[in-house]
Order: structure tokens, then C-alpha cells, then sequence
């Protein structure tokens, strides 16, 4: 825990780091205890855990607008990619080592540590600011509900930016109060145990996409409106942004795995947690988009799936409550998490002064705020967060690391001022001469382009 004691001399304490990497792996189900072990299907289910989130909200839309067929095309393109890259941190991680850090250290040195770390809390300050976003969205669903109710229709419907009635702007405002005072809370593992319930929100809208798309078979509103859905389309610049932060468990990857019981296991499992997140996604986004074929948005610029949802429906108020609860929890532990690895790497000894451990949520807050203000689509800051920050996290570094154990000039690694040779050691590697080495830097280099093409119109799309 942060210690808030006072000194000797009557100052403040200096911050110490004591949570972050824990809090990683207790998001997704996990005891951070190195005593408990799991079985392949726990650990199969943590990393599932971890993928599947808050962003299956927005990917029916993307399916709907972009294509069907284009966005599952580029969700198993991703998805394969992320978890190649992905399975590069898991073979050269060894028994001892509890985090992705310790891997990079040992392999790449300190400094590409530390900007792992800053990488990693930079990813998730921007998820920080998505759910501020999402939690925004929901929320205005929910009070436009009560307003309908009560015959009251003086509030945007448009989702545009607007300042003369009540708007989602103006909501932001409002929020920025009470969301601040949420990041004081200071025990982030009560936080973390009360956000595990949230899963049930995200089961619960699963299972209602699923209603939604066999009353549109029943009622016959596939067959009247199938003109209307999409299969494919070349602008995949949403969907190729948004599978880019859904795959992310990169920086975590380390953690969710260091307690599985079978350690020879730990490619194959996350294997299957890939596939079982695709399929997920896969279902939510085709079911989701042929269940709102025909159905008008609630806004003229919809966010989410949700904007779909019939504004008077009792059930869907339900749903948005849940949801937004599960909003709510999760955005505390972001800004946790994020704060800790990038003052981590800012002030290696893990010592900095309480104006800066406060000031970071402050400043969250406030460009939080400032993207909901000029009304920046939620869509564009997932899919600049997963492909631009998470750039260095999905595709430098794992093959960086895989190319110094396999081809580079073994260093020996300082660490806590002590020297140990075997640090720059890694675990054997009979796979290494499966693929000649112009073939390995072809086949990893097509991936780099990827990403770099992805990097791109994610840029682009975001200043258009």
C-alpha cells in the first residue's frame, strides 16, 4: 500500500511502490500468492479474463459499420499476430521470474525495462481515460431514460457536440467530481474484489446480444433488412484499432502466467485463451451486428451497441446499470496501475513526493475530461491506444527479445548493485534451428509492418 505516514521532521513521506505488478494479476481472478498454483484451465481463464473487457461494447458497432466478414478477417489476423508475439515473452521467461520485467531485463537491459514500464502505463492511462468515456456514454443512457420517462425531451440526441441542452458534455462535467474523489480511495484491493462482480454484467450483455439476434431471425427482421448489413468493406481502420488493445496482455502476460502448474503448458494455454477470446469476440460482433440490422441508433452518431437499445426498455436499463457499475470499479484500478509503472520508470528507486503520486490522477482527470469536451469518438482512442501506444509492447520488444537470445551478444546483468552471470542465460531453445534465420527475420518483419500500417491510419484516422 502507498504509506501516507508522517515523517521524523513533520514532512509527508515519501511514495513507495509496492502493488503494481500484483494488482496485474489479481484483475483477472488471480490470488497474487507465488505459493498457489493453477491449473491450465484457471490460468486459460485469467488470460481470458484479462482480454475480455469493457471493449465488447463497441465491437458489434465496428462489425456493423465495417463489415462483417472484413472485421472477423482482421480480428484472426490480430489475434494470431498478438499471439505469436505474445508467446515470444513466454519462452524465454523462466521458472523464477514473476513478471514481463524481469524478462526484459535480463535479456534487453534496464533501459528497455523501464520503457516497457512507461509504455505499459502509458496504454493504460489512455484505457483510463476509455472508460471515462464509456462510463459517460452509459451513464447518459440511463438519466436520457428517466428523462423520457418523465416526458422531458430537452437533451441531445444527436451525440455531437453541444453546449445549449443537456449533453454528454455537460454530463462529463458533472462526472469529473465524483470520479476524482473515486481515485482517493486508497485500497485498491477492495476496489479490485468488487470489480471481479463485474464480470456478470458482461455475461449478462452477452447473453442479451444473443436474445437480440434470435428475435431478429424470429420476427423477420434478418430477411427484411439483410440488404442493409454489411460483409465487407476495405476500411478497417476501426476494427484493426480496436482487436490491436482487445489481444493486449502483453504487459501483464508475465503475472497471469507465473503461478500456472504446468509450466511447459504456459505457450499452449495462452493459445487457447487467444482462441477463446476471438470466439468471443467473433460471436458478440457477428450475433451483435446481424441483431441490430434495421434497428435505428438512439443517437445519430452512435458509440456503442448500447445506443441501439431501445431508450424506454426496462431490460436495458438493467444491462446499463450493471455496466456502468463495472465502469465505475474498473477505472480506479487503471489509474492505479498506470500511475505506479510510469512513475516506476520515472524514479527507479520507487521514492517520489506526494505532489507528483496525487498530481498524475489530477492530470488523468483532467485530459479525460478535455477528449470528452471536443467530443472525441471512444472508438478512435481505443484504436489509438492499442495500435500507437501499444506498438512498442505488441511488437519491438517480444521480437527484440527473441532475436538477443537467439542471435545477439549475451550480456550479464546487473541487478540490486549484486552481478549474476547466469541472468543473461535463458532456457533452451531446441525450436531455434526449426527456421533458418532469413526466414525468422521475414516472418517477424511482416508482422513489424503490420503494426506499423495499423500505427498509421490510426494516426491519421484520429486528426481526420
Amino acid at each position: 500500500m502507498i504509506n501516507n505516514s508522517i515523517g521524523e521532521e513533520g514532512k509527508p513521506k515519501q511514495k513507495k511502490v509496492k502493488q503494481s505488478k500484483s494488482v496485474l494479476s489479481q484483475m483477472s481472478f488471480h490470488e497474487d500468492r507465488d505459493d498457489l498454483k493453477h491449473t491450465n484451465f484457471q490460468t486459460m481463464m485469467g488470460i481470458t479474463n484479462s482480454m475480455v473487457g469493457s471493449v465488447i461494447l463497441v465491437v458489434p458497432v465496428s462489425f456493423k459499420n465495417n463489415g462483417i466478414l472484413s472485421c472477423t478477417l482482421v480480428m484472426i489476423l490480430l489475434g494470431f499476430i498478438q499471439y505469436k508475439t505474445c508467446s515470444l515473452l513466454l519462452v524465454h521467461q523462466k521458472t523464477n521470474e514473476q513478471s514481463t520485467e524481469k524478462i526484459i531485463k535480463r535479456l534487453l537491459g534496464r533501459r528497455w525495462a523501464t520503457a516497457f514500464s512507461f509504455a505499459s502505463g502509458t496504454l493504460l492511462f489512455i484505457v483510463g481515460i476509455i472508460y471515462y468515456q464509456l462510463i459517460n456514454i452509459t451513464l447518459y443512457l440511463i438519466v436520457s431514460f428517466v428523462m423520457l420517462k418523465c416526458d422531458y425531451e430537452n437533451f441531445d440526441k444527436t451525440n455531437f457536440m453541444t453546449y445549449d441542452k443537456y449533453s454528454k458534455q455537460w454530463q462529463a462535467i458533472i462526472l469529473f467530481l465524483p470520479l476524482s474523489l473515486l481515485l482517493l480511495f486508497k485500497d485498491i484491493e477492495k476496489i479490485i474484489k468488487i470489480a471481479h462482480y463485474g464480470v456478470f454484467a458482461i455475461i449478462l450483455y452477452c447473453f442479451y446480444i444473443v436474445f437480440i439476434f434470435f428475435q431478429t431471425l424470429f420476427d423477420g427482421k434478418f430477411s427484411e433488412n439483410a440488404e442493409s448489413i454489411t460483409w465487407f468493406t476495405t476500411d478497417i481502420s476501426e476494427a484493426a484499432g480496436l482487436f490491436a488493445l482487445a489481444f493486449m496482455v502483453h504487459n501483464a502476460i508475465g503475472q497471469l502466467i507465473k503461478n500456472n502448474q504446468k509450466k511447459e503448458d504456459n505457450v499452449k494455454v495462452t493459445a487457447f485463451a487467444y482462441v477463446l477470446a476471438s470466439f468471443i469476440y467473433g460471436s458478440i460482433g457477428i450475433l451483435g451486428a446481424i441483431g441490430i440490422a434495421g434497428l435505428k441508433p438512439y443517437s445519430a452518431k452512435p458509440d456503442s451497441i448500447l445506443d441501439y437499445f431501445e431508450a424506454t426498455d426496462i431490460a436495458v436499463l438493467i444491462i446499463d446499470g450493471l455496466i456502468l457499475i463495472h465502469l465505475i470499479t474498473a477505472f480506479p484500478i487503471f489509474n492505479f496501475i498506470s500511475k505506479h509503472q510510469i512513475l516506476e520508470a520515472i524514479y527507479p528507486n520507487g521514492q517520489y513526493p506526494p505532489l507528483i503520486y496525487w498530481g498524475f490522477s489530477a492530470f488523468l482527470m483532467i485530459v479525460a475530461l478535455t477528449v470528452q469536451l471536443f467530443n472525441i469518438p471512444v472508438g478512435n482512442v481505443i484504436g489509438f491506444d492499442g495500435a500507437v501506444c501499444g506498438f512498442l509492447l505488441i511488437y519491438i520488444i517480444p521480437i527484440f527479445i527473441h532475436y538477443q537470445c537467439y542471435y545477439g551478444k549475451k550480456k550479464e546483468v546487473s541487478e540490486d548493485n549484486l552481478l549474476h552471470p547466469q541472468h543473461a542465460e535463458c532456457n533452451s531453445h531446441p525450436e531455434k534451428d526449426r527456421m533458418p534465420m532469413w526466414a525468422r527475420f521475414i516472418f517477424y518483419g511482416l508482422f513489424i509492418c503490420v503494426g506499423l500500417y495499423n500505427l498509421y491510419i490510426q494516426v491519421v484516422g484520429l486528426f481526420q
